[in-house]
Formats: structure tokens, sequence, C-alpha cells
């Protein structure tokens, strides 16, 4: 039988055991108040979205199998949460980083990974100014682990500096790969054409890549996608949330690939904000003309929805704003809606031979909220009599529903725009091109 004083020795111990935890779970969540005030308006936005939970935190975070938001939209997006939740709640331990399971990378995951690892690195050095060593918040990211399966998801870590050579066993150096490297920018006051710049700085980016193919890139084709990627940049900045920036990154593999020596480039822009469908609904009633025309458009296919094949109400919209003379902003300057269709098209269009070549189909996918709508060789933009139209099937036609494998939805929610393409190049590629 236990003593008396054992029992009350055991009381005190549990009483003192439960006030240091209750003292340490008071002071990491003054840290994390902390943390919070002072982050990048793009974190606090995916705070507020709900990206930071207890359920969250990890030890160590896996990278999913497919981190691709395509291949893998829920998972992929529950692996950002598990970055953000285990940085902001689990103490003051690193956030350990493993891509040992991983067999596919996508450069609109991977680039959303990077940001939200620079972007919480510069609110731990704000965080840090004016604290003495024992206050400061010394947390960092680690990776513990590379791709078993996957190169090039380990030229990726390479290119992004995560890892070095020596970390790596199944990278073949003999192939090279380039990255763009983060280009940001926002809306500002004053006169400073950012977006031009970045624009630029993206179409030399694939004129470097041509030249790894021993191709060229005609000046007429370079000013158009200048054009039209100043035009995308210009559409992210005004969906973006007050505050809150565009990003633009890319890479570039120079490769063997079925027999071929190919370029196979990777470009991917993000803004934070409002969906694009909750950038239509926002401006309803000013909009009212334009806004007609998509919602009689809804409602003509949702009659043919049926028990198997059905979309969302944001799906569909998606798919409609992005047709030409389609735009939230139409009401302010009747030359707006084209930006995104001309971008859709051009893209397509200098990877198009993979229509000859099903091995080496280009492909775009713009995630918005919960949607993910796909354009490649097969489906595309059509066009008549100078208007372009996107419809998502076969038959090219608003009487028939899109092909799911083209236009999906899911549980899960971006808050903002992703556009990313892929498309591959080589010098027999190019000479093709009229």
């Amino acid at each position: 039988m236990k003593s008396k004083e054992y029992i009350i020795e055991q009381k005190v111990y549990r009483h003192r055991r439960k006030r240091k935890v209750c003292r340490k779970r008071q002071q990491r969540f003054v840290h994390l108040d902390r943390l919070c005030y002072v982050c990048s308006p793009f974190v606090k936005g995916l705070i507020a979205k709900d990206y930071v939970q207890e359920t969250m935190v990890e030890k160590i975070v896996f990278v999913p199998m497919y981190f691709s938001f395509k291949k893998d939209f829920e998972n992929s997006l529950t692996f950002f949460k598990k970055i953000l939740s285990t940085y902001m709640l689990g103490g003051g331990k690193n956030v350990k980083v493993d891509f040992s399971n991983c067999r596919e990378t996508s450069i609109a995951c991977f680039m959303l990974f990077d940001l939200i690892v620079e972007e919480l690195l510069r609110t731990r050095f704000v965080y840090n100014k004016g604290l003495s060593e024992d206050e400061r918040c010394n947390k960092n990211f680690s990776l513990v682990g590379t791709s078993k399966y996957d190169d090039k998801t380990n030229k990726y870590l390479l290119a992004f500096r995560y890892c070095k050579l020596d970390d790596v066993d199944n990278v073949d150096l003999e192939e090279s790969f380039l990255a763009l490297d983060l280009i940001r920018g926002k809306w500002r006051k004053y006169s400073e054409n950012l977006k031009g710049l970045a624009a630029h700085r993206i179409v030399e980016f694939i004129k470097v890549s041509m030249d790894q193919a021993k191709g060229e890139i005609k000046p007429e084709v370079a000013n158009a996608v200048e054009r039209m990627i100043s035009e995308v940049l210009t559409n992210a900045e005004e969906h973006s949330l007050k505050g809150t920036e565009w990003f633009v990154n890319g890479i570039g593999f120079h490769e063997c690939q079925h027999d071929m020596n190919v370029v196979e480039m990777n470009l991917s822009i993000i803004n934070f904000g409002c969906t694009m469908y909750e950038g239509f609904e926002s401006t309803k009633e000013q909009n009212a003309t334009n806004y007609k025309v998509v919602e009689d458009l809804y409602q003509k296919q949702s009659r043919l929805f049926s028990f198997s094949k059905h979309f969302s109400r944001e799906s569909l919209f998606m798919l409609y704003m992005l047709n030409d003379g389609i735009s939230r902003l139409k009401y302010q300057n009747d030359g707006r809606g084209n930006g995104t269709m001309e971008l859709v098209d051009n893209f397509i269009w200098l990877g198009d031979n993979g229509v000859q070549n099903n091995l080496f189909t280009p492909q775009l996918n713009i995630i918005s909220g919960s949607t993910i709508l796909t354009c490649d060789s097969h489906v595309r933009p059509t066009h008549n009599d100078g208007i372009s139209s996107l419809y998502l099937n076969k038959n090219k036609t608003f009487s028939e529903l899109p092909d799911s494998n083209y236009l999906c939805s899911y549980g899960e929610y971006f808050p903002g725009t992703i556009i990313e393409c892929k498309i591959y190049l080589n010098k027999d590629f190019i000479t093709e091109k009229k």
C-alpha cells in the first residue's frame, strides 16, 4: 500500500508538470501571435484560410507520392498545411521534410513549397529583430530525405538549393537543368513596370531553354508571349489581396527522353487572394451584362447534368470566364478578357508538336479555389472570326458538358490562382513551326 507521503509527492509532481505544460503551451501561443503579427500578407492569408491547424503538426513532413495538383490535389494541399502548421505550432524544433517517397513533382507544387519556406524564413528574420539570443526564434527547415524513385524531383531539390550533389545518387550529371529563380511583384501607386521586366525575364528563360535544344524562338513569337505574360501578371495583380504579391518561377530540364534530346520547360505563375470565381462574383452588380452571359451558359449546361457526370458552379464559371470577352473588370474596360486565353493558346502552340508526338504533349493547368482546368494539344482554344473559345470537349460546343479529365473539382481549396505549364522543345520541333 502506498504511503500518504508518496501520494502527496505524486500529486505535487503532477500539479507542477501540468503547470509546466500549460506554461509552455501559453508561451507557444504568444510565440505564434508574435509570428503571425510580423508575417507577410501571403502567410497571413494562408493562416486566415485555416492552413494552420493543431492536428497538422508532424515530427517529419512527408511529401506525397505525387507532388502535383493535377495528380493529387488534396494530398498536395494537405502537405502545405502540415508545413505551415509544424512551423507555427511545432515548438522550437526544425521542420523536417522528407522527399524519399516522392515519385513525381510539378513546378507549381515545388514553387509553392519553396515560396512558403522563403516567406516563413523572412518572417523569422523580422520576428528576431531587436530580440535577445534567448528570445529569438531559430526554427529552420531541414531536408531529411531525397527521392528514391525520381531523379527529376532530386533535380528540383538541386536547382532550388535544398541539397547538394553528394546528397543524391540517381541524377545524371550529363543532363543539365536550369532554374528561372523566383520573380515577385505587386501593385504600386507609382509607375514601375515590374510586370514587363518579369515577362521579359521569362521570355529570356524560354530562349535559353531553346538554346539548350539548339533551336531559337522567332522575335514575333517572343514579343507575343511577352505581351501575354504581362497581361496575365496584370490580371494576377488585380485579383490579389491588398498588399500581397504575384510570383513566377520555372525550371528547364535538358535530357534524353524516348531516344530524343528535348528540353522540358516548366513555368508557374501564382497569385494569392480571391479565386477566379470569387472575383467574378464580387463584381456581379457592376458587371451585370457579362455576368448574365456566364449565368445563362451555366443554366444551359446544368440541365445536362447526370448522376455520373456533373460539375460545380465554380468549375463551369471558371471555364466560361476564360473565353474571349469575359472578364470581371469588363465594365471598366471593354478591351479586357483576352489575356489568359492568349497565354494558353501561345504556350500550347509553342509545344503543339505533341499532336504528332504523343509522348511530348504540352499541358497547361489553371488551379483556382477547388478547381483544376487543363488544356493540351488535344483540347485547346478554338478560333472563329477572331474570337477564341474554350469548350473542353471533343466536339467543341457548349451543347455538351466538358470532359471531366480536363475540368475537375475537389474538397480542398487554394485561396488564389495558379497557372502552370509544361512544354517540350527541341531543334526539330522548332524548325517545324510556321
